[in-house]
């Protein structure tokens, strides 16, 4: 008898995930370590090809599926909760917003003055905030060069914002400090020249990137983030006993690390958030 047999295998979306890590060498490129407590109702993955591109380790939790690297895949058997699953040696994750890019910045706004309650939108080399205030509703700010600082026992809100990085600038939010802020939606976004940024927070413009950057959630600070956070040329770092409530969360960095004490719950109220996983599957 003649015995023949074809078989098709095809890259698709299975799963969905809201954290990514962009770098494609580093080890640990996804580190999550010491008590964190990580739970997405999404998966995490990493473009890494080393063979610990994702570590978990110490008494971690993660409950996060799938968890999906290039690479191998590190983790404990009391490190993995609920019904996280894990893809190692899978294909690379897509960026799904590697196609935007930042327009021109706006004016400069005037200088900081720590009296005054709502922050003018516009472009600051450096906005290191000594009180508690408010971004304007559909606000633009661009830090460019310097950082976006909140230090202990300040706060800062805004509903309906983007924030963009430049030419290197970072995030440093410290211990005790109190953050609320959204995104805006793709109507508001357009309509200030942003087309495609809706749900969108903060965006690193990789154009002027600088290799090696860390943006930092330190120490107590309670968060609570509505949008997107898009540094692809950074290390994200959330360290102590930081708090985010996340909406609906997409973080994108060059690498990932969580440590300490974090907390971090991640809700979608329309059942939705994420984005497609890949992997490769036989279709037929």
């Amino acid at each position: 008898p003649t015995i023949s047999a074809t078989a098709t295998a095809a890259i698709i979306d299975s799963g969905d995930f809201c954290m990514l890590a962009k770098n494609k060498t580093a080890q640990a490129a996804v580190s999550i370590g010491g008590n964190a407590l990580v739970q997405l109702g999404c998966g995490i993955a990493s473009n890494s090809n080393n063979a610990e591109a994702m570590k978990i380790f110490g008494s971690a939790q993660v409950d996060a599926s799938p968890l999906t690297a290039v690479g191998g895949i590190t983790a404990g058997s009391g490190n993995l909760i609920g019904d996280t699953t894990t893809r190692p040696y899978s294909v690379e994750q897509t960026d799904p917003l590697a196609g935007l890019t930042a327009p021109a910045s706006p004016a400069a706004a005037p200088t900081y003055n720590k009296n005054v309650t709502e922050l003018p939108e516009g472009t600051y080399s450096n906005l290191q905030l000594k009180g508690s205030h408010t971004m304007k509703h559909n606000g633009v700010y661009v830090i460019d060069g310097g950082s976006l600082k909140i230090d202990a026992q300040y706060s800062l809100t805004g509903d309906s914002v983007l924030i963009i990085l430049k030419n290197g600038a970072t995030l440093d939010i410290q211990g005790g400090s109190n953050i609320n802020l959204t995104a805006m939606d793709s109507t508001n976004a357009a309509a200030k020249g942003y087309t495609g940024f809706g749900d969108v927070l903060i965006f690193e413009d990789k154009t002027t990137a600088v290799a090696g950057k860390t943006s930092k959630i330190n120490g107590n600070a309670t968060l609570h983030l509505g949008g997107a956070i898009y540094t692809p040329a950074q290390n994200m770092q959330m360290t102590g006993n930081a708090s985010p409530s996340t909406q609906c969360l997409l973080m994108i960095a060059d690498t990932i690390t969580i440590s300490g004490n974090p907390i971090i719950p991640n809700s979608c109220p329309s059942g939705g958030g994420g984005y497609g996983a890949k992997v490769v599957r036989l279709v037929s």
